[in-house]
């Protein structure tokens, strides 16, 4: 079953929240990388949170101890933050340390052109891999001691609903162990799916991996009171496969991501930069980009081409075991291309800013069934937004909600052609508003959508409690 947010769920609520409602209901919130600084999952519910406790909800967090976990303070949210240290943890920190004192210090682009890809493409997988499994341990115990936590906080102050939120699957295992116990309300908060629904995508994870996801999806829809999901197509393959294998579940409900509104600086006069910001997953068709780039740089005059950049923001310097610099060589392009690792989100945004291009490709899964994050964060900035994907995907779909198209990977006559609109605009300084001026994708929105199901799940469940007392 699925639904719109707040549709069927609660009644006249059409957009923003209004402050001083008369909500007062309370949630204890299971968000391992919760907080401004940490990853994007995080961000959506600190975001979130910031809306919701306005209209009179309140909230315990339990999340990941990190170094910045003191600095967040908010009247109405009480943060737990919970250590996952263990052996582990300090094995990894310990190698970590080792390597830094065996590596010369050289510079960043020094050390990316350096690289043969050899040694290090054949290492790469080895390390990843030792890398989730050292999470997986990492996340194990924390979740145990989340547990303890989340027992404790349900007799201290009994909470209206109980919300899990991925991408670490941990926290659904506790909210699973603490619905059983309480018989709270369970809301699971999905951001890119796990088993159900991936289809052909599971042939590239490890059968461990898939064995471990779909016992725990299982049990997350079984026990989950509702659902939410980010993305439309992922919620829709997700419940056709839940329900071709007779699972019954709760209902679920779309509540996308969004942004936050905020003075952005213009788009940099000095240079044509066409940026790509987050995580290159193997599947992204990175050389697909490369190649309109390219033909698109030949249309260009000998002293146009001088004002061309590609900028790559938060992205290893290897993709698929390849450096990107000997990639983009394959090109002609490695005179214009400019790599640089993560960065604080501060950093990225001005970064994005500066952009005359703002590339996205489909996250995660290959079929189109996400939204990744960097479409938020490419909404409220002034260059052309250039998704690159399914054109009937999820991305694709909410593209479309602030009127900028998607275009398939092998369509290069279509990539060349929006590089050649966005070059026109800006030699004519012609990125006046930003990609969304009429706050589409804004998180008051969500919050909104986020509001209603939370308010009618509550009121369930105080009309059940007090019809057994």
């Amino acid at each position: 079953m699925t639904e719109k947010a707040g549709e069927e769920i609660a009644d006249g609520n059409d957009g923003d929240l209004a402050e001083g409602d008369r909500r007062n209901g309370h949630i204890l919130l299971l968000n391992y990388e919760f907080g401004p600084h940490n990853h994007t999952g995080g961000y959506r519910w600190e975001r979130l949170i910031h809306h919701l406790c306005k209209v009179g909800w309140t909230f315990d967090v339990i999340a990941r101890e990190t170094p910045r976990s003191a600095e967040y303070e908010s009247e109405r949210v009480r943060l737990h933050a919970v250590s996952n240290n263990s052996p582990v943890t300090h094995f990894r920190a310990l190698l970590a340390t080792r390597s830094k004192r065996r590596s010369p210090k050289q510079p960043a682009q020094e050390k990316i052109s350096s690289q043969t890809g050899s040694t290090v493409g054949r290492l790469a997988p080895l390390r990843a891999r030792a890398n989730e499994f050292a999470d997986l341990a990492e996340q194990r115990l924390w979740s145990k001691r989340a547990l303890a936590l989340g027992a404790r906080l349900c007799n201290d102050r009994r909470p209206d609903v109980i919300i899990a939120t991925s991408p670490v699957v941990e926290t659904h295992n506790v909210a699973v162990a603490l619905k059983k116990r309480f018989n709270i309300p369970y809301l699971a908060d999905f951001r890119d799916p796990w088993y159900y629904g991936r289809r052909d995508d599971r042939a590239a994870i490890d059968k461990l991996t898939l064995a471990m996801w779909k016992r725990e999806e299982k049990a997350c829809a079984t026990y989950a009171d509702a659902m939410v999901d980010i993305a439309l197509g992922a919620q829709e393959a997700a419940a056709k496969e839940l329900a071709e294998q007779d699972i019954v579940t709760g209902p679920r409900f779309f509540v996308p991501s969004g942004y936050e509104p905020r003075p952005v600086q213009p788009v940099d006069r000095n240079r044509f930069r066409i940026l790509y910001s987050g995580w290159l997953w193997p599947f992204m068709p990175l050389e697909e980009l490369f190649r309109a780039i390219a033909r698109f740089r030949r249309k260009l005059s000998d002293d146009e081409r001088e004002l061309l950049e590609i900028e790559l923001i938060g992205v290893s310097p290897l993709h698929n075991g390849r450096p990107i610099e000997a990639l983009a060589a394959d090109y002609d392009l490695e005179d214009v291309l400019h790599i640089v690792g993560r960065v604080p989100r501060a950093r990225a945004d001005d970064f994005q800013e500066r952009a005359a291009v703002l590339v996205a490709f489909d996250s995660v899964v290959s079929r189109g069934l996400c939204v990744p994050s960097k479409l938020y964060a490419y909404a409220p900035c002034r260059g052309a937004i250039l998704p690159i994907g399914d054109p009937g995907g999820a991305m694709a779909r909410e593209a479309a909600r602030i009127e900028v198209p998607t275009i398939a990977a092998n369509d290069t006559d279509g990539i060349v052609t929006r590089l050649g609109e966005a070059w026109h605009r800006w030699k004519s300084d012609n990125f006046l508003s930003t990609n969304d001026p009429g706050g589409t994708l804004q998180f008051s929105h969500r919050a909104a959508e986020m509001d209603a199901i939370l308010s009618t799940m509550a009121m369930a469940a105080r009309r059940r409690d007090e019809g057994t007392q």
